[in-house]
């Protein structure tokens, strides 16, 4: 089964922290990087190795670069805890992925990364 990932979206982790996704990003090599020409950037932790995913925008388009090609990577932001307003990447497929009940089986969540629910307001 395919999950869609929402961006932006507030998403909360098996966890309990809660982050926003902001958008994906596919993967440039760094030849390339060094071709081009690409204004601003920022860094993000990469989840799995703790190592640093420098992330760069042309044209609308993000990109990352890194040791290896991880796929697309989503990029998200802590909303809550000691983290927060930490940048993170994390290839797509595991941000989508069922959480581990072997390794944690007291969670209960489903999905490592849960959709939190829109809330409505009424505007006056």
């Amino acid at each position: 089964m395919k999950r869609e990932i929402h961006l932006p979206h507030t998403y909360k982790h098996f966890k309990g922290a809660k982050y926003i996704t902001l958008f994906t990003a596919t993967y440039i090599g760094r030849e390339e990087h060094n071709e081009q020409l690409f204004e601003g950037g920022m860094e993000a932790t990469h989840t799995e190795y703790g190592d640093n995913v420098t992330i760069i925008e042309k044209n609308g388009e993000y990109k990352y670069t890194y040791f290896d090609d991880q796929g697309e990577l989503v990029i998200y932001i802590c909303t809550t805890g000691e983290n927060i307003g930490r940048i993170y990447a994390r290839p797509i497929q595991m941000f989508a992925s069922k959480v581990d009940t072997k390794k944690y089986p007291n969670v209960k969540q489903v999905f490592r990364f849960e959709k939190v629910m829109d809330k409505k307001r009424e505007v006056k």
